[in-house]
């Protein structure tokens, strides 16, 4: 069929292995291989010394600088809501420590922190604006206690509000992942229409989806949400009940 040209032009193909692999045994870190640009082949992964456990046909393995962390940070963020604005230091803690055992990545960390405060100015009920303006008070202050990546600062100095697509990418690197959920967000009328710009934008469509459904459900709440979408929530008895355990006591 590719040869035929029956299915037009394609410009991109997917893969699914679902095969199982024996863990691999540890081995020590060593030079790279003969003719291997290390730097270039690392891309804009954090720097670490070349094992051949994360070279070729294992790396996938390994998601130092995916967006795994932001898509599941609202929890952290609806527990420990409580120490906005007073105790920023703590929270932007707290936020970071969610994304080290999975992905301990600059770029992750620093996109927990960012998009942690901005979830936690919107349940507090700040204007949308406000929170997302690059001279944000609370923002100001993240950048004197820890700098941000600067792949992450872009975005919080408003790159979101600057490109759209295909600049705008519903990518599996954090930093373009969280610059997607806030372009969806942005100027969005409703949860609705953020949560639909976000998931069309295509490729790792599912977080960029449940990034900026985080945001849209800090700003317009669970009465926000669309019915139908409620409606069809599997489990939902059970999100609920855990919702309700993390309103407790957050301290």
């Amino acid at each position: 069929m590719l040869a035929s040209g029956v299915i037009g032009k394609v410009k991109m193909a997917k893969a699914l292995n679902l095969q199982r692999h024996r863990p691999r045994p540890p081995v020590p870190d060593a030079p790279a291989p003969p003719g291997v640009d290390y730097d270039l082949w690392l891309g804009p992964a954090a720097k670490r010394a070349f094992n051949r456990n994360r070279f070729h046909g294992y790396w996938n393995w390994y998601r130092d600088c995916g967006n795994g962390s932001i898509m599941r940070l609202a929890p952290v963020v609806v527990r420990y809501a409580s120490l906005f604005p007073d105790r920023l230091e703590e929270l932007v803690g707290k936020a970071r420590d969610s994304s080290l055992p999975t992905h301990a990545s600059p770029q992750c960390l620093s996109a927990c922190a960012y998009l942690g405060l901005v979830l936690c100015g919107l349940i507090h009920g700040m204007d949308r604006d406000e929170v997302l303006a690059p001279n944000w008070r609370p923002l100001l202050q993240l950048k004197e206690l820890r700098a941000l990546h600067p792949e992450v600062a872009e975005v919080a100095a408003g790159s979101f509000r600057q490109r759209q697509p295909p600049e705008i990418v519903g990518s599996g690197y954090v930093a373009k992942s969280l610059e997607a959920a806030l372009w969806a967000f942005h100027d969005a009328k409703d949860c609705r229409e953020a949560v639909l710009r976000a998931a069309n934008l295509g490729d790792d469509a599912d977080t960029t989806g449940a990034v900026c459904g985080q945001l849209a459900g800090a700003y317009w709440g669970e009465s926000g949400i669309p019915a139908e979408w409620l409606a069809g929530l599997a489990r939902r008895d059970m999100i609920e009940q855990a919702s309700c355990g993390l309103l407790g006591d957050s301290r």
